[in-house]
């Protein structure tokens, strides 16, 4: 077909097509607010959530229905994976030792989880009873969060708070404060470790 005749049969000019489009456009985008807004959640509906390790997140979190809790029954603290046979942990993770859970053997290198839940540290007598508290808090906070539990951390997240601790310095989801004291981490690990 000719060109000339295409032109010819196309509706309209070039401008009247770009006037067309601009106004569909002008009128979807003066309806998006309207349209987000119907289907918005309320921000802070949520209550009794376990909390992540950002400011954002320790507001509660907007949910649909019912809304999951640490108290439900799947997580843990180190009392009560202390009760389960290590041939129950997820993943099968019982023997695994601390410092490959971890990716960090400056501490606890043979360890292995189990251990560090039942509290059996007698490998370990130079270790300050700080850091061995934080290690068996954080390896229930490690099977929690293999678990699929609504425990607020993911695996990584256990790993960097861990590297994070021994070396003084942790930024809770990256942005914030840096935390540089036993305390700080101590209060936040007691904190979400509340089930």
């Amino acid at each position: 077909m000719d060109q000339n005749k295409l032109d010819q049969t196309s509706p309209g000019s070039e401008q009247e097509r770009l006037n067309a489009r601009r106004r569909l456009l002008k009128g979807g985008l003066g309806l998006a607010p309207v349209s987000m807004t119907m289907v918005s959640r309320p921000v802070l509906a949520g209550t009794e959530t376990c909390q992540g390790p950002t400011g954002f997140q320790s507001a509660p979190p907007s949910r649909v229905g019912a809304t999951p809790s640490c108290t439900v029954g799947k997580c843990k603290g180190p009392d009560q994976w202390s009760g389960i046979a290590k041939s129950s942990y997820p993943n099968a993770c019982g023997d695994r030792s601390f410092a490959t859970a971890f990716n960090d053997n400056r501490k606890f290198s043979t360890l292995s989880l189990y251990k560090a839940i039942k509290n059996d540290f007698a490998a370990f007598p130079n270790e300050s009873a700080t850091d061995k508290a934080m290690a068996r808090k954080l390896a229930a906070a490690y099977l929690n969060s293999l678990n699929g539990s609504t425990f607020p951390m993911s695996v990584t997240q256990v790993q960097q708070f861990w590297q994070g601790y021994l070396s003084k310095s942790y930024r809770p989801g990256g942005f914030g404060t840096t935390w540089t004291t036993t305390t700080q981490f101590q209060n936040y690990v007691n904190y979400v470790m509340t089930a």
